[in-house]
């Protein structure tokens, strides 16, 4: 049986998915390393819209991830402006979609 590919297309081809697989890997790392300052964001503009349009205190002891596509929040509290306790808990945990465009709907 003949090969469909001399040895030098092998070679190349080879390459070519090393690199492949090199990118993709490097692009994993950097978003796996880059997720707590998008998780840091998304509070922050959290915070500010309740405090904006609601009138509401958004406060978060601590906050991180666990495992890969889960939040854990720590003594979470919602408090309206000049009113009693919203909302208070010790811990909560959240699962989010890193890849939108690829989840479930």
């Amino acid at each position: 049986m003949k090969d469909f590919l001399t040895a030098k297309q092998k070679k190349w081809l080879w390459i070519s998915l090393i690199s492949l697989l090199i990118i993709v890997g490097a692009g994993f790392v950097y978003g796996y390393s880059q997720r707590q300052v998008f998780l840091d964001r998304a509070v922050k503009k959290v915070k500010t819209k309740l405090k904006n349009d609601y009138a509401l205190n958004f406060e978060v002891q601590a906050y991180r991830f666990v495992g890969l596509s889960e939040v854990e929040f720590q003594h979470l509290t919602v408090i309206p402006d000049q009113r009693d306790t919203l909302v208070d808990m010790q811990r909560f945990t959240a699962k989010v979609n890193l890849v939108p465009c690829c989840g479930e709907k």
